[in-house]
């Protein structure tokens, strides 16, 4: 999935059009929200600075609106999977909660809470 640092002045929809852009070389549209989602172990820190963060998620649904896909710097293989081949790849938890979120509830998923 698409991600990435969120620019100054952007808002949240151009962020995700843009990152999935540089990404893959797909135009989107995006159509709805699927949800917020915070995986409690993934932080990040800059050792610099001794600052911590915590990851948030912010995943939508869109329809791919121009362009093919194309690997990138970021990504090496980029490709179309069918649904029911999602179960079988490998990916992080914090990945396959969004994902099976985004297929099976209707409603956006928002968490708001950290341990």
């Amino acid at each position: 999935m698409p991600s990435g640092p969120h620019e100054l002045g952007e808002s949240l929809r151009d962020t995700v059009v843009r990152k999935t852009r540089e990404e893959t070389g797909i135009a989107i549209h995006l159509s709805s929200l699927v949800g917020i989602f915070i995986t409690p172990d993934h932080v990040i820190g800059d050792m610099s600075n001794d600052k911590v963060g915590q990851v948030v998620t912010i995943v939508y649904r869109a329809e791919p609106v121009a362009g093919e896909p194309t690997p990138s710097s970021e990504n090496a293989r980029i490709e179309w999977v069918h649904v029911g081949a999602i179960a079988g790849l490998p990916m992080d938890s914090g990945q396959r909660e969004c994902l099976d979120w985004a297929l099976t509830q209707p409603e956006p998923h928002i968490d708001v809470s950290v341990p």
